[in-house]
């Protein structure tokens, strides 16, 4: 009589398609499957309509819906948030006297704060060797421009110390013509000057 009166409970309790539990959850299908198959790899049985496929009460809900808090609140991994879940839901369905003789729930692999702080050192340590070769290159990078300064500078000196000689002998070359005309013009007077007396 009582099994009759727990199937016939069961079978009046309203249940969800794989849809509407993925919908109500906020999550995928292929994510509620996943989970599920988790949840029934520890022991967790679904209901199963007429094509064998599951279907979710409430408490089926309220179970994934702890498992996608402990992911995302707790960053805990999957299997640790199901194992954790399912031994919780097995807790609360178990008659006290049992319950006392349970041992307590394994802790979830969290790294330790020595294990954090060792990660994080590692980090800092890539940041600042990535930073030290950034450096090393700017600084050859300056070197190299400091460089072409000094040869851009230097060849700059040289062209005008070249341009500087060649006005200079341009100015002395047209100083000797001059002076040459000069020089021919008044030994033509003086020939002219000889020549007109003889």
């Amino acid at each position: 009589m009582r099994e009759a009166l727990v199937i016939d409970l069961v079978a009046k309790e309203k249940t969800f398609t794989c849809k509407e539990a993925a919908d109500s959850l906020e999550i995928g299908i292929s994510t509620l499957r996943k989970w599920s198959l988790l949840l029934e790899q520890h022991g967790h049985v679904f209901l199963r309509n007429a094509q064998n496929g599951r279907e979710y009460r409430q408490k089926d809900l309220a179970l994934l819906f702890e498992i996608k808090e402990l992911c995302r609140s707790q960053a805990m991994p999957l299997e640790v948030a199901v194992a954790n879940v399912t031994n919780r839901a097995n807790r609360r369905d178990l008659p006290r006297r049992e319950q006392t003789a349970l041992s307590p729930l394994p802790k979830p692999i969290i790294s330790s704060p020595l294990e954090q702080a060792q990660r994080l050192e590692q980090k800092m340590n890539a940041l600042a060797e990535r930073v030290s070769h950034q450096e090393q290159f700017n600084q050859q990078l300056l070197a190299k421009m400091e460089q072409q300064e000094r040869y851009i500078e230097a060849s700059l000196k040289e062209r005008d110390r070249r341009l500087t000689r060649l006005m200079s002998d341009i100015l002395e070359t047209k100083m000797y013509v001059a002076q040459a005309k000069e020089k021919e013009r008044k030994t033509s007077i003086w020939h002219r000057l000889f020549s007109i007396h003889w």
